[in-house]
């Protein structure tokens, strides 16, 4: 009985703070969709974040994509016919804002993630009857 309850509060626990953790900074960054004109002839947008990838749409020069994610160097855009593709960053890097200034895209490598200052990370689950949370 006292193993079920345990468990409860865990399931409880982690769910109460994954919502508000979670809820809070996701809403803000999907709401933050920051649109970017290109400036080249074109870039090529790749159906995942890999040149592996077929390119499956071509946007010319002038038009305003909007920028949904980044996965490394990759970033997942929105043109204005309403696909969603992939693009690499030395193409994104030759896009502007709506001002008419390049864009800093900045690096992320194996530096940043070196001068990291801090960490967080939290498990929970039960092994062999024994329920466990860390954090």
């Amino acid at each position: 009985m006292r193993e079920r309850n345990l468990k409860r509060l865990i399931r409880k626990g982690l769910l109460a703070m994954t919502v508000c953790w979670c809820g809070s900074a996701g809403a803000w960054f999907e709401d933050y969709e920051p649109p970017v004109v290109v400036s080249d002839p074109y870039i090529e947008l790749h159906t995942g974040p890999g040149r592996g990838y077929p390119v499956f749409y071509v946007a010319g020069q002038g038009d305003k994509i909007v920028i949904l994610k980044r996965r490394t160097s990759w970033f997942k855009v929105r043109v204005p016919r309403d696909k969603e593709g992939w693009v690499h960053i030395e193409q994104m890097r030759h896009t502007l804002d709506l001002q008419g200034k390049p864009v800093d895209f900045g690096e992320v490598g194996m530096a940043q993630y070196v001068k990291r200052r801090w960490e967080m990370g939290m498990t929970g689950g039960a092994l062999d009857g024994a329920a466990t949370i860390s954090g």
